[in-house]
């Protein structure tokens, strides 16, 4: 869009009583608005059909630019990932006492993606879930060591119902709780760790940034918690 005078347009909000006039380009990713390329002059009318042009072919190139970014930071990231689960694949095998090797998987993913990261399993007397260990980059307050299981909460949701839980955005999910130890939590992904379809805990991560989990996440994490599930039962 080409404002040429924005104290006539109904939609233009200052923020510097000097612009007179205003044009704005969509950054598109296969017809997805990922953002917006915008230009500003002091002058009115300052922007002809050509300047919206080219900027209208800036704003191709800098959304292929973004677009390629974005796809080579979720390579490497899904290449961390497979390292992790090979770390944890090995620590099974060489390390025998369970508390360490929950300590070790906690602070990998923790040391690798910089996530709230908590392994719960259950208690079959008090049918509850016990924190057996947790890592994270800055918790504030003691992380609740026991969990009910129910249908609040999302480690409890999971526990109840042996389904995993991925939440893009903590603030608009009912089934989340706070937890003081956490308070900055946007989205949270949990997966139930299962011997046999037999729920025996809940592996849970949680990020400070909002939807930043997605299915390939999924599936890793519940590739972790197989492995954890193995670990268990061989111990």
């Amino acid at each position: 869009v080409n404002v040429p005078d924005v104290s006539k347009d109904k939609r233009y909000i200052q923020a510097n009583p000097d612009i007179k006039s205003e044009m704005c380009v969509p950054l598109k990713v296969k017809d997805k608005v990922i953002g917006v390329l915008n230009v500003e002059d002091t002058k009115l009318d300052a922007f002809s059909k050509e300047n919206l042009i080219l900027v209208s072919t800036i704003a191709g190139q800098i959304s292929m630019i973004i677009e390629k970014a974005r796809i080579l930071e979720s390579e490497k990231k899904k290449s961390k990932q497979l390292e992790a689960i090979q770390e944890v694949s090995k620590n099974i095998v060489s390390v025998l006492d369970m508390d360490e090797l929950f300590k070790q998987i906690v602070n990998s993913i923790y040391y690798t993606f910089g996530y709230y990261i908590n392994i719960l399993l259950l208690d079959e007397e008090s049918k509850e879930l016990v924190v057996k260990a947790s890592s994270g980059p800055s918790i504030k307050f003691p992380i609740r060591r026991r969990v009910k299981i129910s249908e609040e909460g999302i480690t409890g949701w999971v526990a109840k119902t042996g389904k995993p839980l991925l939440v893009g955005d903590v603030s608009k999910e009912p089934r989340y709780l706070f937890v003081e130890g956490l308070p900055d939590t946007r989205s949270e992904l949990a997966v139930p760790i299962k011997i046999k379809d037999k729920v025996i805990g809940v592996l849970d991560i949680q990020s400070v940034e909002l939807n930043d989990f997605d299915e390939s996440d999924l599936t890793n994490l519940t590739t972790l918690s197989e492995l954890i599930a193995i670990a268990i039962q061989n111990a």
